[in-house]
């Protein structure tokens, strides 16, 4: 006789059998790599969102730069214009006439020819009435004589003349200007 189960089929007890066994490895090998894609999925976008942020800062740090050196640009400017400034100076100063070295050659020793001897008279009293001059001293005026030709090493037969033209240095000026005398602290004057 063969034993005969009477329990209902829905209610009775499950007996593993050899196929449903096999199926459950599967299933944890596809639920396992679902799992790494979406890790790596995910890691994925963190590292690409990351990356973007990143980026953006960068950007706004470049933008910020900009901006500061466009505000900046006005001393690169300034240098520009002082330094084309010093440069006209100095231009100016190596082209300028050496007007003091002039006055002491011409103060030591001036020669020259005259077609009369009152002429020699009438040029010192002249030279004696010009600025900063203190004397006029004559050191020699001769005739010359009239086989000699007019040129550049001789008078000929117009008088020869030399003269000593004394000047009166420049003082510095001491006297303060106009105004207020006192010198303040932050110039490092004591009121």
């Amino acid at each position: 006789m063969k034993p005969v189960n009477l329990i209902p089929q829905d209610q009775r007890r499950r007996r593993p059998s050899d196929s449903q066994g096999k199926g459950a490895p599967i299933v944890l090998g596809v639920l396992a790599a679902l799992l790494v894609m979406v890790v790596g999925y995910v890691l994925t976008a963190n590292t690409i969102t990351d990356r973007d942020a990143k980026a953006a800062a960068a950007s706004a740090e470049a933008d910020q730069l900009e901006a500061r050196a466009g505000k900046e640009s006005g001393y690169s400017d300034f240098a520009q214009i002082a330094s084309t400034r010093t440069k006209s100076v100095s231009d100016v100063a190596a082209t300028r006439f050496d007007w003091e070295r002039f006055q002491r050659e011409l103060g030591h020793i001036l020669i020259g020819c005259t077609p009369h001897q009152s002429d020699v008279a009438r040029m010192m009293v002249r030279l004696k009435q010009l600025y900063r001059v203190e004397d006029v001293q004559l050191n020699e005026s001769t005739a010359g004589t009239a086989d000699q030709e007019v040129g550049l090493d001789s008078c000929g037969h117009l008088y020869t003349f030399n003269l000593t033209v004394k000047f009166s240095a420049t003082l510095p000026s001491r006297q303060a200007p106009p105004g207020n005398s006192s010198v303040p602290a932050s110039l490092g004057g004591g009121s």
